[in-house]
Parts: C-alpha cells; structure tokens; sequence
C-alpha cells in the first residue's frame, strides 16, 4: 500500500470521528442546559411551595393579630365600664 492508497481512508477515518465528536458535543451541551432547566424548575417548585406555606402562616397571624386586637379593645372598654361604675359609688 502507498501513502496515495491510505491518505483517503485516514481522511475519512478522521473526519468521520471529527463529525462524531462535534455531533457528542453538541448533544452532550444540550441534555446538559436541558439538567440545568429542570433544576431550575424543581428550585422554583421548592421556592413557591416555601412562599405559599409562608403565606398561610402570615394569614394565621393576621388572624390571630385581629381576634387579639378585637379582645383588647373590648376589654379596654370593659375597664372604662368598670372605672365609670366604680365612680358613680
């Protein structure tokens, strides 16, 4: 065999394992940003689902925070009931 008789079989062997290796890696960059996407997704799932349970304890303590606030005015009322009768004696 002369260098004439190999030279087109190491041309295809090359350019076959470069479109190989360019095909790899552009697969291997895309299942990659495609990872990277659905870790995104499952942090913006954990992110929400702590934003809502946050939610529903804010809302619990508005609650709570207005029952309290309506008891310590009818107490405070209660009190100035009582001052007012305990003057008039």
């Amino acid at each position: 065999m002369t260098y004439e008789d190999i030279l087109p079989e190491i041309i295809i062997g090359f350019s076959g394992t470069f479109s190989g290796w360019l095909f790899a890696r552009r697969k291997n960059r895309l299942e990659q940003e495609s990872k990277e996407i659905e870790n995104i997704e499952k942090a913006v799932a954990v992110w929400r689902e702590i934003a809502e349970d946050l939610k529903k304890v804010i809302d619990e303590k508005q609650n709570l925070e207005n029952s309290l606030r309506q008891e310590i005015a009818e107490l405070r009322e209660r009190i100035r009931e009582l001052e007012n009768n305990q003057h008039k004696r």
